[in-house]
């Protein structure tokens, strides 16, 4: 599939072919999004983002507003595995459900032919459930016909017994992710970090006690002369400790290296 799929004039015959294509890449654990960022025209900014847990898979954001609940969602210990634009290939049942609910089923642009519904994000919870995310902009909600796709989504979703969220634009572009992108970085470690991150912690935690007016930068910097590293090393290990939580800070307050830890709240949890 290096190529991007076509979404208008699509015929039957090629709308199957994708829903085999997605199917076969459930079937062999080789996970391909029913729809990638090239795949489709998009208002918001699209992006692809490197999974923090398996080296080379991608995800593919549709827009700002998904990429900012990705990060969200990858921080969650809830959640064991994200499936980004995940097809619901039932066709049958989605258009009994909307003819249920007197709601007109997708279709593919200037076409008639009715298009596979996709799920934002599909979930797997460590209780082995599944969890489906719909991300939209609150704005879009004053939209009728974005409302009826959104209760279609629902009822398929609750019909499968997953739990169904409607995360809103206004919920996710919080300063407190903006601090998760800020330490976005830190997420995955070399091998040469991940030998030393838990000295560089116990190290950085002291000095945190010590020096709470001293800028996060210079406590950085005395980690890094500590354990004869060099800066970016020092604050990469930084990024991580707030990526797994063992370091928190105060949410609404922008986590820059120039504040000091009292500033940012700083705290150590190990």
């Amino acid at each position: 599939m290096s190529m991007g799929k076509k979404r208008i004039g699509v015929t039957e015959s090629l709308r199957d072919k994708h829903i085999k294509q997605f199917e076969r890449g459930l079937i062999t654990g080789n996970y391909v999004p029913y729809i990638r960022t090239q795949d489709f025209s998009s208002m918001g900014v699209r992006g692809r983002i490197a999974c923090t847990k398996i080296k080379g898979r991608i995800y593919h954001c549709l827009s700002l507003n998904e990429s900012f609940k990705l990060l969200d969602l990858l921080r969650d210990p809830d959640i064991t595995d994200i499936k980004e634009q995940y097809a619901y290939t039932n066709l049958d049942k989605s258009k009994s459900f909307a003819k249920k609910l007197n709601i007109r089923h997708p279709k593919y642009k200037w076409s008639s032919l009715d298009a596979v519904i996709t799920f934002d994000f599909f979930c797997t919870l460590t209780s082995g459930n599944h969890r489906v995310v719909s991300v939209k902009s609150a704005d879009d909600l004053e939209d009728d016909r974005t409302q009826q796709k959104l209760i279609l989504e629902k009822a398929i979703a609750e019909s499968e017994k997953y739990e169904y969220i409607l995360a809103l634009d206004t919920e996710i572009k919080t300063e407190e992710t903006r601090n998760t992108i800020r330490v976005l970085r830190g997420a995955r470690l070399n091998e040469k970090l991940n030998a030393i991150y838990s000295q560089w912690l116990g190290f950085f935690s002291s000095q945190l006690s010590k020096y709470p007016h001293k800028p996060l930068s210079k406590l950085i910097k005395q980690a890094a002369e500590y354990l004869n590293i060099n800066f970016r090393e020092s604050f990469t290990l930084m990024q991580h400790g707030f990526w797994v939580k063992h370091l928190i800070s105060d949410p609404e307050t922008p986590l820059l290296p120039e504040l000091t830890p009292y500033q940012l709240g700083v705290e150590c949890y190990v």
